[in-house]
């Protein structure tokens, strides 16, 4: 009886296949991948099919883990049971279709395991490795399709009702790039429109629109423009999360803040400063300041420069001596 089932496995590796197949299944199941790093399981039956839908949003995913667990009963048995992979199928599957058609691209058994461990690589830039562990299959439709389409059949005849009534366990869960994506947002000065800006990342320029895709740990991001001041941040990008990153644009007119004693009287290039406590605007160039506390003149000059705030100042001091 073991011969005999290692004999009908032969002919389904004869069949992995160059040609699309009609088949039947006993049921359809249905199961969803999510975008978290967890496991989606569903427990199907010797000859069932199951669909195991992709993420609709595949930004974070770069491949898919199947796990399936058999009961003892399917070890015993070699070769008893086979499981395979499809791509091509048609008509769309569902719950209701146990119909298909499709072209078989890898088949395999469990021999003496309990358990099977799938790799499915779905994007371009995958880095999933192969390993001693699992079974690396590549499936070239797999996410133009939205699902992998698993199916599991007796490969054996007279096997008793223990094995035919077996229950298997399949569970999937995404495997994530090391990634994030970094947003930023940014906002111009109230009462203005936003103008032009160039965005780098770690020195690199890079376009904002749409949120950057970025490896896992601290990157830079300085934002220049000719219209406002340069903004620098430091950010920290998690696995598969979006860090959200709101910039507020300062203007780049030059400004001085004073500090002085109360009732000084200042005046800026001859004309009198009313409110000395506020941010004064400016423009670019040569500037005198004079500042009148009591009997006392002082007397400074500055050059502005766009992008730049200037602090003016001025201390008192009182110095005791002693004398004999």
């Amino acid at each position: 009886m073991k011969l005999k089932g290692k004999m009908v496995f032969a002919f389904l590796l004869l069949t992995a296949c160059t040609f699309a197949e009609d088949f039947r299944v006993h049921k359809t199941n249905l199961l969803g991948a999510e975008t978290e790093d967890k496991n989606q399981s569903v427990s199907v039956g010797i000859n069932d099919s199951v669909i195991l839908a992709l993420p609709q949003d595949m930004t974070f995913v770069q491949g898919l883990e199947i796990t399936i667990k058999v009961p003892k009963i399917v070890t015993e048995w070699r070769d008893s049971v086979a499981w395979s992979l499809y791509e091509d199928i048609s008509p769309v599957p569902s719950e209701k279709r146990i119909d298909y058609s499709g072209k078989r691209v890898f088949v395999g058994t469990f021999a003496n395991r309990l358990s099977q461990i799938i790799k499915i690589p779905l994007s371009e830039d995958s880095d999933i490795k192969e390993d001693a562990y699992s079974q690396f299959i590549k499936i070239s439709d797999a996410q133009k399709q939205g699902f992998i389409f698993l199916r599991f059949q007796l490969a054996m005849k007279g096997a008793g009702d223990e094995l035919t009534n077996a229950k298997i366990s399949v569970s999937a869960k995404p495997i994530l790039k090391n990634k994030g994506r970094l947003v930023i947002q940014t906002e111009p000065p109230e009462g203005t429109e936003l103008k032009p800006f160039t965005t780098f990342v770690d020195g690199t320029n890079v376009n904002p629109e749409g949120g950057i895709l970025l490896d896992t740990g601290s990157h830079d991001v300085s934002i220049v423009s000719d219209f406002y001041r340069n903004e620098l941040r430091t950010v920290t990008i998690e696995k598969a999360k979006t860090e959200n990153l709101h910039i507020l644009f300062r203007d780049i007119t030059p400004m001085i803040r004073l500090f002085v004693p109360q009732g000084s009287l200042v005046f800026i290039d001859e004309t009198p400063v009313e409110n000395y406590e506020m941010l004064i605007p400016t423009v670019p160039g040569d500037h005198t300041i004079k500042i009148v506390v009591g009997n006392y003149e002082i007397v400074k000059t500055l050059k502005a420069a766009n992008g730049i705030n200037y602090n003016v100042s001025v201390s008192m001091d009182a110095v005791v001596s002693e004398e004999e």
